[in-house]
């Protein structure tokens, strides 16, 4: 079902109330649903949870009652009593009196279908465009800062705490500036790492984010990234761990030795 050809049930109800053998499409399960009974009709006609699922497909004929249904300027279809139909006009174009000759007579009406679409698409709001530089106008601006319901609202948000993260300012106008002093590639891969690992909370307390991403790397690839020293230092307290193990004299020689060294190198082990 293509949804340019829908009105939205809750759109519809703003203009007259749903009737019976009106066609609605269900999103929810894409099925059409027929309104053929009081209770269905009860329904669609009060506000209701599943309103958004619901749009309408087809007007069914409503009888004419003697007064006018819709305002002046709705789009109705007339029937009339002698048959004769007149399609897409203004609701005021004809009386809704229930005396005279058969040619005069409205006998039922209906809302116009393709009207109505088009009445629901001029109630949409309208993206305002942006400037002949690409950026969004003051008053696209205004609205994501103020309409929390705007779908950039967040995303504002998160921009700002970026930019101020990487030292922006902002002192009016629709630019950022820039942290004072010509940055290098270098800076610039460090600040994108830097963001790229706040937002994703892989640093660690007390940890720069070269350090973070020399980490994550390791990891991710299984990489050995120890120094020496660390190495020598695993290695001696892996040794004392297993000092139970029945290690024998070259063991011990072994673990000697690299105490000494780590003596040495002032590295602490468990065994000093």
């Amino acid at each position: 079902m293509d949804i340019k050809t829908l009105v939205p049930i809750e759109f519809s109800r703003k203009i007259t109330p749903m009737a019976m053998k009106d066609l609605l499409w269900n999103s929810f399960d894409n099925t059409k649903v027929l309104i053929s009974t009081v209770t269905q009709l009860d329904n669609f006609n009060c506000k209701n949870y599943s309103d958004g699922c619901f749009s309408v497909i087809s007007y069914a004929d409503r009888p004419n009652t003697g007064k006018q249904p819709v305002a002046d300027d709705v789009v109705v279809d007339f029937a009339f009593k002698d048959g004769m139909r007149h399609i897409a006009e203004s609701a005021c174009n004809h009386d809704f009196i229930l005396a005279g000759h058969d040619d005069e007579v409205i006998g039922s009406w209906k809302l116009n279908h393709p009207a109505m679409v088009k009445a629901y698409q001029a109630s949409l709001p309208k993206p305002i465009p942006a400037d002949d530089k690409g950026w969004p106008t003051s008053e696209r601006i205004d609205n994501i800062a103020r309409n929390e319901s705007d779908g950039d609202h967040y995303k504002a948000i998160a921009a700002i705490t970026t930019l101020e993260h990487l030292g922006y300012t902002h002192n009016g106008g629709e630019q950022w500036k820039p942290p004072l002093g010509k940055q290098s590639s270098n800076d610039l891969e460090l600040k994108r790492l830097a963001e790229f690992a706040w937002y994703n909370k892989l640093i660690l307390d007390g940890e720069n984010p070269v350090d973070c991403a020399i980490r994550e790397m390791a990891e991710k690839h299984d990489i050995d990234i120890r120094s020496d020293e660390d190495k020598l230092r695993d290695a001696i307290d892996l040794a004392i761990d297993e000092a139970n193990l029945g290690l024998d004299n070259i063991d011990r020689g072994l673990i000697m030795v690299a105490l000494l060294a780590s003596n040495k190198l002032n590295i602490t082990t468990k065994g000093k």
